[in-house]
């Protein structure tokens, strides 16, 4: 059987640290086949762009948030755009694996909705 997943990279064990992961857990992060497919059809020729964008954010977030409920993590990366303050945003989700779920702009009420920390 094939893979149903691509390893996309790790979160980086400052990370692990703050989410409380045990020392051996494995911080890959994995994007399904399908969910994969779903990125390529919505971004079309900016889909390779947007993946770097991805490793960008996982290799170095700003900010942190989880949810221990939704066992969600979010991963945010701040950027200044001609004088304008722009959050991009990983949505991950922790099961025996963490998977992406989404990668999105997060407008200043979706950054208020959550509690954050920095990285």
């Amino acid at each position: 059987m094939k893979n149903v997943e691509i390893n996309v990279g790790k979160i980086p064990a400052k990370i692990g640290n703050i989410l409380k992961t045990k020392d051996k857990e494995d911080l890959s992060c994995y994007i399904p086949i399908d969910t994969n497919k779903d990125f390529y059809l919505r971004w079309g020729e900016t889909y390779k762009d947007k993946m770097k964008e991805v490793k960008k954010i996982l290799r170095s977030p700003s900010y942190i948030s989880f949810d221990k409920k939704l066992k969600e993590i979010c991963l945010i990366k701040d950027y200044c755009t001609n004088g304008n303050l722009l959050y991009c945003g990983l949505i991950l989700l922790k099961q025996e694996k963490i998977y992406i779920r989404n990668l999105l702009v997060f407008n200043e009420e979706r950054i208020k909705e959550r509690r954050w920390k920095k990285c």
